[in-house]
């Protein structure tokens, strides 16, 4: 069981990926909406997963922060999803803080990463390209001040935009080797 879903992405007119933050990812069939199916959970090491994208047979998790055996590193782990009821892990890629938001469009991935504690938070948008291989994201650069925590991110054309207590930041992607806070 799912005791909070974080997110929930609909793939296909037919499946549905539910983040239970320490309880993993849920993959639910919807083929008959009035009796869902559970097909099947994974969890990934290293902690909640808040957050998850999913692009065709392609799942983009968030990982990080306190679990099981104490702190553990973020990243953004890459499940193959092409069996539903087999999720395979096929990659991943280290991140500075905890994945809270996540957008995908094209060849990009932007990921709002974020650190909270009592004295402080933290933020930035890291941008990774998708195109050699979706299954191994490649870091292209970071946009943001340190000071913000970003708590939603989007991709429109070449612009990423990533919400804060306070505004929007809109960052120019057309130079993905090099974003840079507009």
């Amino acid at each position: 069981a799912c005791p909070v879903a974080y997110n929930l992405e609909f793939v296909s007119q037919r499946y549905l990926y539910v983040a239970c933050g320490v309880y993993g990812i849920q993959i639910v069939d919807l083929l008959n909406p009035a009796s869902p199916i559970l097909l099947s959970m994974y969890t990934a090491s290293g902690g909640a997963q808040d957050d998850m994208k999913a692009v065709g047979n392609t799942v983009y998790v968030g990982t990080g922060a306190l679990g099981a055996g104490g702190i553990n590193p973020p990243r953004i782990k890459v499940l193959d999803v092409s069996a539903p009821v087999q999720p395979v892990l096929v990659g991943q890629v280290d991140v500075q803080r905890r994945a809270r938001s996540m957008a995908v469009s094209g060849n990009v991935l932007a990921v709002a990463e974020n650190e909270y504690n009592l004295s402080y938070s933290t933020g930035t948008v890291a941008i990774f390209d998708l195109s050699q291989s979706p299954s191994q994201p490649q870091f292209k650069g970071r946009v943001g001040d340190n000071l913000t925590v970003y708590r939603g991110v989007a991709i429109v054309g070449n612009s990423v935009f990533s919400n804060y207590a306070s505004g929007i930041h809109k960052s120019d992607i057309t130079r993905s080797d090099d974003p840079y806070l507009m």
